[in-house]
């Protein structure tokens, strides 16, 4: 049964359409995946369906006592920044309510009391629906697998960072058991056991469900269907992320090859024309001027159906000519460990743990957040010191860095001024390298300080690989990424001929780009060939953990550990922390009043007003743009807490 219908619907952001007559058919339970380049229009296609925002022309339908519940990727404030996380203030009232009825139905007259009972049966359905009396104990069960654990449960929300928020609402909306369920990048702040478990969740989720989502692998879980926005309109595709991929791939040959047939038969026809036009038979000439114009007409029809980027992927990152010795040892650990520690407790993060990465090797760190990933590759940068063992490096190692923010030195330069400036490139040369990293024709005159995250991020890893490292360390490197720049880069990480460093929780990346990975299970760290048999091992782990009900954490001798590095450290992280909260408060004041002002344009807008649109869309992206810092510092606020919380 359909439960949601999409019909000709289009919607335009400052005079330049996001998509147009798009159409969708949602049945109940059906699980779908929503991809497409960032800017696209998936968000606001999701924001359309939940009624946040009104389209410019077409319907939305959906069948009668549908229940929906959506999540935005964007910052949204709890009404109570007072409450407990494990607490639900709806269920509260709806058992303060019931209990209210109960005591006054029997002074009633019985028509008094038939009104009641109706009243009392529609709050007691919605009760039931939420899970009753077992909301809280599923609630703290779905808090747990997203990572929120122990006395943050107790603690009230305004205490959490920006990610841990979004989580405790991830978790919430989905226990509302919504007919239609629309999640916008919930992968976002999830570990590897988070992900796993919303991957089941979704899976055995009795509603439909629609995910946007640039995790691959995540959707290959549980996807019935693919829905790709690009080029202005939806096109869908059965199956999950794989099943689209090898689909796709057959539409777009058989477009190309139709654009062949076409483009020969419009030459042979312009032949024809020009024969007939040469022996003056005029009334024949037109006719076939009137067929080769059709044939043009089907061309550019076709030419336009084909993404820009479909066009120019048939590309190789060549590898650099070099002498590198594949058996050169770069990089050499000898039982390396580190742990928090203070008068109170020491908690080892990892122990004993020895490396030899060699000169072309690619490894990817993996585990649950907190494990220490990000510590050890700080140890390795030579960032962090306080640690116990030996690290070696090779001598005249190069090494560069890429992860989840980059920044340039200077943003006023434009993409091309950059690449030359850093090689002194002809402009066709350094064109032709910035077409690898998904940069066509006029987008090389874009100035830095315009470019998305994604976008960055692709001209920085240009830049880096173009210095011929030795060495790439990588930190979550895929985050923020849509899928068009995750597959530029795992071009560039497959074809690069040195040695790989990563962190990441992107399986479908490590898989891609053969990652040997390095895992975390418990304090120990060990070498598995692929994520399969690290997840079989980690969860044997975790089974075991539980079940035994012992700590798998290891004392060390408090007297290895620098007391004084660990006190200067906890006064940095104190005063960052500081300046975080509230540059923070700052943030979220300015996106409220941002929020406010938006609801009081959309009132005022009309239909026919084209500058109370270009206004809108720019309180938009402002709107999304500080949204986006905030998640930014609330993630690095996250850290730092936990960092002072294990010191």
């Amino acid at each position: 049964m359909s439960i949601l219908s999409i019909s000709n619907l289009s919607k335009a952001y400052k005079a330049s359409p996001l998509f147009k007559n798009i159409n969708l058919q949602v049945q109940s339970g059906e699980k779908i995946a929503l991809v497409g380049d960032n800017g696209s229009g998936k968000s606001t296609l999701l924001k359309l369906i939940a009624g946040l925002e009104d389209a410019d022309s077409g319907t939305i339908k959906l069948s009668n006592s549908t229940l929906m519940a959506y999540l935005s990727q964007h910052m949204q404030e709890f009404t109570d920044l007072d409450r407990p996380v494990l607490s639900d203030r709806l269920q509260e009232e709806y058992e303060n309510k019931l209990q209210e009825i109960s005591s006054d139905i029997a002074s009633l007259s019985i028509e008094e009391q038939e009104q009641l009972l109706s009243e009392y049966q529609h709050i007691s359905d919605k009760f039931e629906r939420r899970g009753g009396y077992s909301y809280l104990p599923r609630l703290t069960q779905a808090l747990n697998a997203l990572g929120i654990r122990g006395e943050i449960l107790n603690r009230p929300i305004r205490t959490l960072s920006g990610g841990e928020r979004m989580r405790v609402l991830l978790a919430e909306k989905l226990l509302e058991n919504a007919d239609l369920l629309l999640l916008d990048e919930p992968t976002n702040h999830l570990d590897i056991e988070g992900l796993e478990w919303l991957e089941n969740f979704i899976k055995n989720y009795k509603g439909a469900v629609i995910v946007v989502s640039h995790d691959r692998y995540f959707i290959d879980q549980f996807a019935d269907r693919t829905c790709e926005l690009s080029s202005n309109t939806l096109i869908s595709y059965q199956g999950n992320y794989s099943d689209f991929i090898r689909q796709k791939q057959e539409r777009l040959d058989i477009q190309t090859k139709t654009l062949e047939n076409l483009e020969k038969e419009h030459d042979r026809q312009e032949e024809i024309t020009s024969t007939l036009l040469s022996h003056r038979k005029m009334s024949s000439y037109h006719s076939r001027e009137k067929i080769v114009k059709k044939l043009g007409e089907a061309i550019e029809e076709i030419r336009a159906q084909i993404p820009e980027k479909s066009k120019n992927m048939n590309f190789s990152f060549l590898p650099i000519d070099d002498d590198r010795d594949e058996n050169r040892l770069i990089i050499k650990t000898d039982n390396l460990s580190f742990a928090w520690d203070d008068t109170a407790k020491e908690e080892i993060l990892f122990e004993n743990f020895n490396l030899k990465l060699k000169a072309t090797e690619k490894k990817v760190l993996l585990g649950p957040n907190g494990a220490g990933k990000s510590t050890l590759l700080n140890i390795l940068m030579g960032i962090n010191t306080n640690y116990l063992g030996k690290v070696e490096m090779a001598s005249d190692v190069k090494f560069a860095h890429l992860g989840q923010f980059v920044e340039f030195p200077n943003e006023e330069l434009t993409i091309l001024e950059e690449i030359q400036e850093r090689t002194l490139m002809l402009e066709t040369e350094a064109r032709t390298l910035l077409a690898k990293y998904g940069f066509f024709r006029d987008e090389v005159f874009k100035q830095i300080k315009v470019l998305s995250g994604g976008e960055k991020s692709r001209l920085y890893l240009a830049c880096i690989i173009l210095e011929n490292p030795d060495l790439l360390y990588l930190d979550e490197p895929t985050n923020h990424l849509d899928i068009h720049s995750r597959e530029i880069l795992e071009s560039a990480i497959n074809d690069f001929n040195g040695a790989v460093l990563a962190v990441s929780h992107d399986r479908y990346f490590i898989k891609k780009c053969g990652l040997d990975i390095l895992g975390f299970i418990g304090t120990e760290i060990k070498e598995f060939s692929n994520y399969e048999s690290y997840k079989h091992f980690s969860n044997i782990y975790r089974n075991n953990k539980v079940n035994n009900n012992t700590s798998e954490t290891i004392k060390v001798s408090k007297s290895k550990i620098n007391n004084q590095d660990t006190k200067r450290q906890l006064q940095e992280l104190r005063k960052r922390k500081n300046k975080l909260e509230k540059e923070l408060k700052i943030l979220a004041d300015e996106i409220s009043e941002l929020e406010i002002e938006l609801e009081s344009r959309m009132q005022e807008m009309s239909g026919d007003s084209m500058d109370q649109y270009l206004e809108y869309a720019e309180l938009n992206e402002r709107l999304e743009s500080k949204s986006e810092n905030y998640f930014e510092l609330g993630e690095e606020l996250e850290e730092i807490e936990k960092k002072i919380a294990e010191i």
